[in-house]
């Protein structure tokens, strides 16, 4: 499927024009334009929800129906519901205290659109990181230019028609293409840029933006570690984490990327994880709820990390069989512990998105904690424990995005919780009443009535009220 770049990047510039002129002439959508806006993107999501996940699995060769429903298109219905419930609220002005010297008088902040919002989409979970933030960006008041990501272009395809269908393009608009679209994109002057990508990535857009000084809210990726107390059940421990890792198979960016084990307990989580495993996705090869890897590209490069692992003297250890020549043509690689790791395999360094889990022994907590601190800052931190003290101690000497304690992957569900990264894996929030915070211009007013005494504070300078003023300085 090829896309004419040079007429996409006609149509780009063309909406973007038509977008900048509607907010010029209407900048603050009321609020019953915001709720219909909201009902257009429910009715979107719910009317092509059948072609929207029959698109994704053609885009990545397979993709579970359940991987698609749960966490693409529920979890955007969701987010679409949450605004509506809460837009009232966030939209009115927030009151603020006035000094006694400016009195009286009133301070308020009013959440005003910012304008022109540019989202980059992403290939993993391309639904609900386009329109799942789109919930967000409507709910703010604003108009947006989605950019779908090139892996996925059947998706796009249907994309495009539902939003053509549902949308005004002085509203909403979709455009797809590769690198010289996404360059286009990223050089307008939008009044907002959301992207959702690696590290690389996010350097490439912020870059790009800095030209324009636009505002970028980066959701990246990073190497999320998950710790396993000492005193945790394994058993337990597993239920609560195994799904996300092996959701989509494990092309997430919170996924667990590796596991702190207690030294004396690798055996008896390996064998957890094999038995969970086996229940969940049984009759590998031909089980419809495990996802492929996305394209031969993907696929090459995960190998490429398990097999330098193992030529460095790590242990694979696949939780399901699978002939060699039928996993490298339907890109269907199981769940694979790997343990023996050292530092200068490539494994350690890059983020994994696939189905690939290390896990590293551990004997001390402090230990744990150090590695964390000299590695960059993670999307994802997950903590097993039912020890508050354990818990404490790693959430005050660790930085991450979000945590989830005894879950993995669920704070990311959480609509009323902000999302987004720290550091190397992101910044600017998403989610929750900051998403809308961050995707409006808050604007400070200070309004002044008939009364004013601020005569009182005009030279010449050495009037009474000055001396005083100078007294309580001086203090």
């Amino acid at each position: 499927m090829t896309i004419d770049e040079t007429a996409e990047i006609a149509e780009l510039h063309r909406v973007y024009e038509l977008q900048r002129q509607a907010c010029l002439d209407h900048p603050y959508p009321s609020y019953e334009e915001r709720i219909e806006n909201l009902g257009k993107l429910k009715s979107l999501v719910l009317d092509y929800q059948e072609k929207l996940i029959d698109a994704m699995s053609d885009d990545f060769g397979h993709r579970s129906r359940g991987d698609s429903g749960i966490a693409d298109l529920l979890m955007t219905i969701q987010g679409i519901d949450y605004c509506v419930k809460n837009l009232k609220d966030w939209m009115k002005p927030s009151k603020r205290h006035v000094a006694l010297m400016y009195r009286p008088a009133e301070n308020y902040v009013m959440y005003q659109p910012v304008g022109v919002f540019g989202l980059l989409g992403c290939w993993n979970y391309p639904v609900i990181e386009s329109f799942g933030h789109l919930a967000w960006i409507l709910a703010a008041g604003n108009r947006c230019i989605i950019k779908g990501s090139e892996f996925v272009p059947r998706t796009n395809l249907v994309s495009k028609q539902a939003v053509a269908e549902f949308f005004d393009e002085s509203t909403l608009g979709f455009v797809e293409g590769e690198v010289e679209v996404a360059q286009a994109f990223t050089a307008l002057p939008f009044d907002h840029i959301l992207v959702t990508g690696s590290p690389n990535v996010g350097k490439l857009v912020m870059k790009a933006a800095a030209e324009n000084l636009t505002p970028v809210t980066l959701e990246l990726g990073g190497k999320s570690p998950l710790i396993l107390d000492t005193e945790m059940d394994v058993k337990t421990a597993v239920t609560r984490f195994i799904l996300g890792k092996t959701m989509n198979a494990g092309q997430t960016c919170v996924a667990p990327d590796y596991i702190f084990c207690p030294v004396d307990r690798i055996d008896e989580l390996t064998a957890e994880v094999r038995r969970r495993f086996g229940k969940m996705y049984p009759d590998f090869v031909t089980n419809q709820d495990w996802s492929s890897i996305l394209n031969d590209r993907q696929y090459t490069r995960i190998k490429g990390l398990l097999d330098d692992a193992v030529s460095k003297g790590a242990t694979a250890l696949p939780m399901a069989e699978i002939d060699a020549e039928t996993q490298k043509v339907r890109r269907k690689m199981p769940l694979t512990l790997i343990t023996g790791l050292t530092e200068d395999m490539e494994i350690m360094d890059e983020e994994i998105f696939g189905p690939l889990l290390p896990i590293l022994p551990y004997s001390d907590i402090d230990e744990v904690i150090a590695y964390i601190q000299s590695k960059p800052r993670p999307l994802a931190l997950y903590i097993n424990s039912w020890d508050k003290d354990f818990q404490n101690k790693i959430l005050e000497r660790t930085h991450a995005g979000g945590v989830c304690i005894n879950e993995a992957t669920f704070h990311v569900a959480q609509e009323d919780l902000p999302f987004g990264g720290s550091g190397n894996s992101g910044m600017g929030k998403t989610h929750g009443p900051e998403g809308f915070r961050n995707f409006s211009n808050q604007k400070a007013v200070f309004s002044k009535g008939k009364i004013s005494f601020a005569e009182g504070l005009f030279p010449p300078f050495g009037s009474k009220l000055h001396k005083l003023l100078g007294r309580v300085l001086i203090r």
